[in-house]
């Protein structure tokens, strides 16, 4: 259950962000984007407007192979895991064909802050995915080598600055949400997540 749990929770991020899309180009309906614009907004609310709009998800985003995989996931998840419980509480897509886009959740049930980190999709994701040079960096673990390498691609995505304008990283702003949750949720654990290009991203996040 706690695979397929963060198996959900990797899907909620892309789903929602192009719901989101749709939402703002005036393509929902009102209820519908005041649900998935809105937040917190469940998991299973991102799920149910997902499937009650999966024909119109299927012609507005044709060329995205990944819309018939999370019609399919969030048709069956209800079958191996709750997800009534789940909240995304922060979501960043305000760039997101040119930022990485990034969500925070809250599983109630499992005591649980969820990052997850949404795969390639634009073509800044590609562009990030390509730069496959390894950048050599201190390693914080002690009693092991000095220093480790790491995709640049990857390491600039989460740990640059955005578009050289000073702003703070992404990996900065998730671990400031982190800090402000834990403080109301002081006994929960930290889960990070992602599919493809999220899901390096989520192994660094966690390293």
């Amino acid at each position: 259950q706690e695979t397929v749990a963060m198996w959900g929770a990797s899907v909620t991020a892309p789903s929602a962000t192009n719901l989101r899309i749709l939402a703002k180009e005036g393509k929902l309906s009102k209820e519908d984007s005041n649900k998935v614009l809105n937040l917190p907004v469940s998991f299973e609310t991102v799920s149910n407007v997902f499937l009650e709009n999966k024909n119109l998800l299927l012609k507005e985003f044709s060329h995205d192979i990944g819309i018939p995989f999370h019609i399919a996931v969030f048709e069956h998840l209800h079958e191996y895991v709750p997800i009534e419980d789940q909240e995304l509480v922060i979501f960043d897509d305000e760039n997101r064909d040119t930022e990485l886009v990034y969500g925070i959740g809250l599983n109630n049930a499992r005591k649980k802050i969820v990052v997850i980190f949404r795969g390639s999709v634009s073509k800044m994701d590609y562009k990030v995915d390509y730069a496959v040079k390894m950048k050599s960096i201190p390693n914080p673990v002690p009693h092991q080598a000095k220093r480790i390498k790491l995709h640049t691609g990857y390491m600039d995505y989460l740990d640059g600055t955005q578009n050289g304008n000073g702003s703070k990283s992404k990996f900065d702003k998730i671990v400031t949400h982190l800090k402000n949750l834990l403080i109301q949720y002081p006994d929960y654990g930290i889960y990070i997540s992602g599919h493809s290009l999220g899901g390096s991203l989520a192994n660094l996040m966690a390293f």
